[in-house]
């Protein structure tokens, strides 16, 4: 009896090593051919950023755009016109508001990691750097930084990467934009933009 007992033991854990080992080599498949559809993603990109024209309206309008995968970490949005966060600050601060669209554009960084377990589409998590600038209020230079939501403030702040026809989408949420330290505007929901490109 006993010997039947260590038989089947041994059967049952050379089994439960079987199936351990291979899923083991599934798994490392599974993130090898994951790196090769992120490494996919390098390159530029050529798209538009869709935003809501107003508050409590469902019409949207668009701006061209271009961005850049740099590496699996970083996104670089360039040229991104300062008008479409000017635009969500209250016109009771009009000399803010009016620096903001007098800046033009901003270039902003996005740190980005991913979900290990999902492949076509790739999904993707958003950190956006905070932007730093000296423009003049009141005919003052002050040092003004616009704020992003990220992935762990805000879990909308999503992407996707389609690997078949290398789209991209991704949501970027401005948060506040401070003047001297000073939280001078704060944004909502309306206030996204999306993003939304084809690989060059």
């Amino acid at each position: 009896m006993m010997g039947c007992l260590a038989v089947l033991m041994t059967a049952s854990c050379n089994k439960t090593e079987d199936n351990t080992k291979e899923q083991q080599e599934k798994w490392e498949q599974w993130l090898k051919e994951l790196q090769a559809e992120i490494t996919a993603m390098h390159g530029d990109y050529e798209g538009y950023i869709y935003y809501q024209k107003a508050s409590n309206s469902q019409d949207a309008d668009s701006v061209a755009a271009r961005w850049s995968v740099i590496n699996d970490s970083t996104i670089m949005l360039t040229n991104m016109p300062t008008e479409l966060i000017a635009r969500k600050i209250s016109d009771s601060q009009p000399e803010l508001k009016q620096a903001m669209l007098d800046a033009g554009t901003i270039d902003v960084t996005v740190q980005v990691g991913y979900n290990y377990y999902m492949r076509s589409p790739i999904a993707f998590y958003l950190y956006p750097k905070s932007v730093q600038l000296t423009l003049p209020i009141s005919g003052t230079p002050n040092k003004v930084v616009i704020n992003f939501y990220n992935y762990n403030e805000n879990t909308n702040t999503l992407g996707q990467f389609l690997v078949s026809t290398v789209e991209i989408l991704f949501d970027l949420y401005p948060q506040t934009v401070t003047v001297e330290g000073q939280v001078r505007a704060s944004f909502y929901q309306d206030a996204i933009l999306n993003y939304y490109g084809k690989k060059k």
